[in-house]
């Protein structure tokens, strides 16, 4: 069974309080669910 996860980034978030997105901060955190994905992979593979 997947379960989706959503989160909601507000436009502070997005733009660090700036008329502009803040491209580096949004890498960063896709990097982070990026990873956080990886690991919950791992895990349930590991429980197979």
């Amino acid at each position: 069974m997947h379960k989706r996860i959503v989160t909601k980034l507000g436009t502070s978030v997005l733009t660090g309080g700036t008329q502009h997105l803040d491209r580096a901060h949004m890498v960063e955190l896709v990097r982070r669910c990026a990873g956080l994905h990886r690991i919950r992979t791992l895990r349930w593979t590991q429980s197979l």
